[in-house]
């Protein structure tokens, strides 16, 4: 009031406006974040099934070296 001398309203149009603008931003958000976690998780899934891999590729190397009489 004391800056531009006048009242500020809020009009029900506009507090509907404000309510509607931030509905949709929170459903953008929402969605945004979503799509991260899903993107996180598949990397989770894909970090889990190399781990197993590599377990895999160890017992097979532990055996070669076992046949071909190398120790280390």
């Amino acid at each position: 009031m004391e800056k531009m001398r006048r009242y500020a309203y809020a009009t029900p149009k506009n507090y509907l406006d404000f309510i509607q603008t931030f509905l949709n931003l929170y459903q953008r958000k929402t969605e945004d974040l979503q799509k991260q976690t899903q993107r996180l998780n598949v990397g989770i899934v894909r970090i889990d099934e190399a781990s197993v891999l590599i377990g895999q590729m160890d017992q097979q190397l532990e055996k070669q070296r076992q046949e071909l009489g190398l120790f280390y």
